[in-house]
């Protein structure tokens, strides 16, 4: 019982620790308003679980067993019967649960707590560039659009810059003051409204069942700086700008290998043989269509000397590295088990110099051991067609140093 409460505490404060390293390390995160920050824990909670859930078991064991330990009562147990190994099973069977319980987790926040960080920032953009221009007098959305204004009061933006980086289609504009909204655009323009796309002529077309996220501008004379063209009107206009680069941003990790869902990896691996064959068939037609034509100068081209076959090769690469992210889930998830294997009977044995002193001395430096040597493995896994069942070998040496201190234990 004692076991449990201290675990539970422990997994609060991990999880609020988490939240508050997500809070300040994270660049949108670090944006999101205080007041949502509440909204952020259930979606934050699984990465916590999966990614903390060894230093939780690991704490929490050593600080059970070294008090035992401190007041006598695993000596006070065995005069009474009780063997050490029933003292220890409780641990490890708990240890061996949320193991299981982080390898789930990590799918869930895959699945489901990415995508409702990223509901959450996108639900607070508004109120994020609001703060932003307030603070700091400038904003970047995504990797296209800056925005700067003179001062922002009651609502409105005053003095508003607004520039596109983008130097295939760059634009700019300015206005004396202009008002700013974030949403689907089904719930931000309304039916009769006129909205101009970007800052062309072409006029949006309401759609009820249209939800893509864009921003609406509103300017009070407005002074546009479009290619060679300079336009200045007195009367006000209202623009929508599209925020899909700024998503596709956002969509990046969970379009990574490490950010896919266990169901999404098998997808992926599919897509990337698909892509693999399509890009041999059409290097095949480019060979047969020169062997035909008699261009042969045409191999030397390095489209067909080294683009094709980097391409192959990086899809080579995310199968591979696809295929091994189950196992890596599987081997990480599991070391909570295994260092609580060696903790619980560390503990007991060497308890009575305290809990502090047994994580600084002898818990912490087993972890500084093990972590990088688990990430050594998992980079030589991932350039090289190693087996991802070398992952398990941290995991193997703690269950022979763990078996040694139990019978030591015992």
């Amino acid at each position: 019982m004692v076991m449990l409460v201290i675990f539970l505490i422990m997994q609060v404060g991990f999880t609020c620790l988490f939240v508050f390293i997500g809070f300040f390390l994270q660049d949108f995160l670090s944006k999101i308003p205080i007041s949502k920050i509440p909204l952020l824990i259930p979606y934050i909670f699984p990465f916590a679980q999966s990614f903390g859930g060894q230093f939780v078991m690991v704490f929490t064991s050593v600080m059970v067993y070294s008090r035992i330990t401190q007041e006598r009562e695993n000596l006070a147990l065995q005069s009474s019967g009780i063997s050490t190994w029933c003292l220890m099973f409780p641990a490890f069977f708990l240890a061996f649960f949320m193991s299981i319980v982080s390898f789930f987790m990590s799918d869930v926040y895959c699945s489901w707590g990415m995508n409702g960080l990223q509901r959450t920032f996108f639900s607070s953009l508004e109120s994020i560039i609001y703060s932003t221009l307030e603070n700091k007098s400038s904003y970047t959305v995504g990797e296209d659009l800056f925005l700067s204004v003179d001062r922002v009061q009651d609502g409105k933006l005053y003095g508003l810059f607004l520039t596109s980086k983008n130097f295939t289609n760059s634009y700019t504009c300015s206005a004396k003051s202009a008002e700013l909204r974030i949403g689907p655009a089904s719930q931000i323009v309304r039916p009769d409204e006129v909205c101009y796309l970007k800052l062309t002529n072409e006029v949006y077309r309401y759609n009820p069942n249209d939800n893509s996220l864009v921003m609406k501008i509103s300017f009070n004379n407005l002074e546009i700086q479009y290619e060679s063209n300079q336009i200045s009107t007195s009367l006000e206009r209202t623009i929508l700008v599209s925020m899909d680069e700024l998503k596709k941003l956002q969509d990046r990790n969970m379009n990574h290998v490490s950010g896919m869902s266990l169901a999404r990896l098998n997808d992926y691996v599919e897509k990337q043989n698909q892509m693999i064959d399509s890009l041999k068939l059409e290097l095949a037609l480019q060979a047969s269509l020169f062997i035909q034509t008699g261009n042969f100068e045409g191999f030397k081209s390095e489209r067909l000397k080294h683009e094709f076959y980097d391409e192959i090769k990086n899809c080579r690469k995310m199968i591979h590295r696809a295929k091994i992210e189950p196992t890596r889930r599987l081997a990480f998830a599991f070391n909570c088990f295994f260092l609580t294997l060696v903790c619980v009977p560390l503990s007991l044995h060497k308890g009575e110099e305290g809990a502090l002193l047994l994580i600084s001395l002898r818990v912490m430096p087993l972890l500084f051991l093990f972590f990088p040597a688990f990430m050594l493995l998992l980079n030589l896994v991932k350039d090289s067609a190693m087996t991802p069942l070398i992952l398990w070998l941290p995991n193997l040496a703690l269950l022979v140093f763990g078996c040694w201190l139990i019978r030591k234990a015992l």
